[in-house]
C-alpha cells in the first residue's frame, strides 16, 4: 500500500484509517487523502481474488512455490546428511574409546571421553528429527492447479 503521490507507505493515522507516511509523520508530501481500514482490506481482498482467479497468476505462484520448496529441501538434504556423516564418525569414535578402554585402564580424559560422545551422539540424533520437522514434505502440483481455480469459484 503506497502514497499515490510521493510513493512512500501508507500508515495507521488513526483507529482505523490509512494515510501517506511522509504527510503524517514529516509533512513532506500534500496527499492529505486518508483511507478507512475497511474500506483498504476490501480493495486488497478484491485485487488478490482478481489476481489468484487468473490462471497466468496462479501458475506463476505454483512455479515460485515450487522453486521455494526444492531450495528447502535441497538445503534440509544437505544439512541432515552432514549431520549423519557426524553422527556416523561419533559412533565410530565411542567404539574406538570402548575397545581401548577394555584394554586396560586409560588415563581420566579416556574415562571422560564415552560420556562426551554420548552427549554428542544423542545431540546429532535430536538434530537429525528436529530437521525433518522444520521441513515438512510439501509440494503443490501443477495438475491441481484446476481443482484450485475451481474450489476457488466456487
Amino acid at each position: 500500500m503506497l502514497c499515490g503521490e510521493c510513493g512512500e507507505a501508507l500508515t495507521i493515522v488513526q483507529t482505523d484509517t490509512y494515510g501517506c507516511s511522509n504527510h503524517c509523520k514529516k509533512g513532506i508530501c500534500s496527499n492529505e487523502t486518508h483511507i478507512d481500514r475497511k474500506e483498504m482490506t476490501k480493495r486488497v481482498l478484491s485485487n488478490l481474488m482478481k489476481i489468484m482467479s487468473d490462471v497466468q497468476y496462479v501458475d506463476h505462484f505454483i512455479q515460485d512455490g515450487n522453486k521455494a520448496l526444492e531450495t528447502q529441501y535441497a538445503y534440509q538434504t544437505a544439512e541432515q546428511a552432514q549431520t549423519k556423516r557426524s553422527l556416523k564418525k561419533v559412533r565410530r569414535d565411542i567404539e574406538a574409546t570402548l575397545i581401548n578402554l577394555s584394554k586396560g585402564p586409560g588415563s581420566n580424559s579416556l574415562l571422560e571421553q564415552p560420556d562426551k560422545l554420548e552427549e554428542e551422539e544423542k545431540r546429532l540424533d535430536e538434530k537429525i528429527v528436529k530437521t525433518h520437522s522444520d521441513y515438512p514434505d510439501v509440494n503443490i502440483r501443477p495438475n491441481k492447479r484446476g481443482k484450485l481455480l475451481r474450489d476457488q469459484r466456487n
